[in-house]
């Protein structure tokens, strides 16, 4: 039951992230993103953020296996686009995975500077409402990214 209701908390904080995004034109901006941080600051928590592309396959197996580590380690995810991404090929290689076809293209210059674009797929964490640098780029095996998730947030 336990695993359930973390399932279910990651999916309702995607969702979130979501519709947040869309609010704000279909973009992950620096808004967004400051208001990520600063719930995080107020409610001294952690989580992931994970860029993706269509291009790069084994970003679409690293989302899968991120969620289930995300929901493993009761962490919120928000899952960003490639902001060059054709909407086709999102739809194409998303396969009915509702968090990749509506994910928010990446648009905030903190994370592009902190080089979420240099590599897809690419991973950063923040704990209490600050961003855990560097940005993680390239494809990991769900063990090895576990135990580098573990060491960054404690």
């Amino acid at each position: 039951m336990k695993h359930l209701k973390t399932a279910l908390k990651i999916f309702l904080l995607g969702a979130f992230s979501i519709a947040y995004a869309h609010a704000a034109g279909g973009e992950f901006s620096d808004l967004h993103l400051q208001h990520i941080l600063e719930t995080s600051r107020l409610q001294n928590t952690a989580g992931l953020i994970y860029a993706w592309s269509p291009r790069m396959p084994l970003s679409i197996l690293g989302a899968e296996e991120l969620s289930v580590l995300a929901a493993k380690l009761n962490l919120p995810l928000h899952i960003v686009l490639d902001p060059t991404a054709l909407e086709d090929d999102v739809l194409a290689t998303a396969k009915n995975n509702f968090f990749l076809e509506h994910s928010p293209k990446l648009d905030s210059s903190i994370l592009i500077a902190m080089n979420m674009k240099i590599h897809y797929p690419s991973l950063i964490l923040y704990k209490n409402g600050q961003l855990l640098n560097p940005s993680r780029p390239g494809y990991d095996e769900p063990e090895r990214l576990e135990n580098y998730v573990i060491q960054r947030l404690k």
